[in-house]
């Protein structure tokens, strides 16, 4: 089958796409949070439903991917919950 000239330049041009597996434009790392850039940093706050204070010490915590960022919250949301019954 014939490719379109595009095709060619951009995929098989020598840049190994495996390397931007799980990767944004701009070749940040999309499992792991970020707390440098403040714009980062909020939305990821605001997305987990916890402040950025709290973002900083659950990353303090159990690190910055956001797998384990996740879990811990629903951990925290559990164990609070189960306090209050």
């Amino acid at each position: 089958m014939l490719r379109p000239v595009y095709y060619e330049q951009r995929w098989a041009g020598g840049r190994d796409n495996n390397n931007m597996v799980g990767r944004d434009r701009r070749g940040r790392d999309s499992a792991r949070i970020n707390l440098g850039e403040s714009s980062e940093a909020e939305y990821w706050a605001k997305a987990l439903g916890v402040s950025t204070e709290r973002l900083a010490a659950i990353i303090e915590k159990v690190g910055d991917r956001v797998d384990a960022v996740r879990a811990e919250i629903a951990e925290e949301r559990a164990r609070t919950r189960d306090a209050g019954k």
